[in-house]
């Protein structure tokens, strides 16, 4: 129960930063697919560093889950550029990606439960495609 209560404050906590750097503004990422609007550049441009040093810095050490940190690199999947190019479609199209649709709509945004709606159909849907065109093992991902 602990976990789970570190797990809720902790994405409470990243929900609240990502609505207050304006990374779940329909204008900033609509504008960062256009070129139009630079600033989700420099919050990604931010975000990838502060990360890529955390990491270091935490490397060795065990995280909540008692996992080493970092996580051990994984091989490349055939899925992973497919996947990505629908990924990045979706995003443009909506304006946001699974976790900032989330924080949209807690935001009051309301037009993101259809994103979210359309991330979960588009779950089911994969699975029943998958078994028809696709040759790699579904839990291989994770």
């Amino acid at each position: 129960m602990k976990n789970v209560l570190i797990n809720i404050g902790m994405g409470m906590l990243f929900g609240f930063i990502v609505a207050k750097a304006g990374v779940a503004d329909f204008g900033h990422v609509s504008g960062m697919f256009a070129l139009t609007d630079f600033h989700m550049y420099g919050v990604i441009g931010t975000a990838v560093p502060i990360g890529a040093l955390g990491l270091i810095l935490l490397r060795g050490k065990r995280g909540l889950n008692g996992r080493t940190l970092p996580p051990p690199k994984k091989a490349s999947h055939p899925g992973n550029f497919p996947g990505g190019l629908l990924f990045g479609i979706g995003w443009a199209l909506t304006g946001a990606c699974p976790g900032t649709s989330i924080v949209q709509l807690g935001s009051g945004y309301w037009g993101a439960a259809i994103t979210i709606v359309g991330a979960g159909l588009g779950i089911l849907a994969y699975r029943r495609v998958h078994k028809k065109y696709f040759s790699w093992q579904l839990d291989s991902c994770g």
